[in-house]
């Protein structure tokens, strides 16, 4: 029990350090190839790593087509901001707002917290439930047991206590 107690406090601290790190957002790492044009007028130049011949335009026609949703269009019209508005602004915005926006629109998370975290999150507060039950359930034996062992204790010390009296009344 005593090293179960031992053990007890600094896994708790990681488990807590554990879900609070489940809580923070999270970036999905990626990687791909890159051609030689991309890395000489990449970042630096001002254009990001993907840039290549019809980048730009390929930007453009996928932000247009995320327009086109009804989603999309119904939560622009509840901003108060038409269709053939948004798509006119997305028309005028320079190549580098366009390169600008398509990267962050890789970047957002769509549906949320994955179902790996979720389960990864129920895993840890099962274990936290498990291990919080152990210790109390652990804790209220051992209390038992020394309860136990004091009334054992307690009714050997009044047989004692009666056989002293039997004998110095004999």
């Amino acid at each position: 029990m005593q090293a179960l107690r031992r053990y007890a406090k600094p896994l708790c601290w990681l488990l807590a350090l554990a879900m609070v790190n489940l809580s923070l957002p999270h970036q999905a790492a990626w990687a791909a190839m890159l051609p030689t044009e991309a890395v000489i007028e990449g970042p630096l130049a001002g254009g990001t790593a993907t840039d290549g011949p019809g980048a730009r335009q390929s930007d453009r026609d996928r932000i247009l087509a995320l327009l086109q949703r009804d989603e999309v269009r119904a939560q622009l019209e509840a901003y108060g901001v038409g269709p053939a508005e948004a798509q006119a602004r997305v028309e005028s915005l320079s190549d580098r707002e366009i390169a600008r926006i398509a990267a962050r629109l890789g970047e957002e998370p769509a549906g949320g917290v994955s179902g790996l975290t979720l389960l990864a999150f129920a895993g840890l507060i099962l274990a936290a439930i498990v291990i919080g039950f152990w210790i109390l359930f652990g804790a209220i034996a051992g209390t038992a047991q020394v309860i136990g062992e004091n009334a054992k204790s307690a009714d050997a010390a009044k047989q004692d206590d009666k056989a002293e009296r039997e004998r110095m009344g004999r």
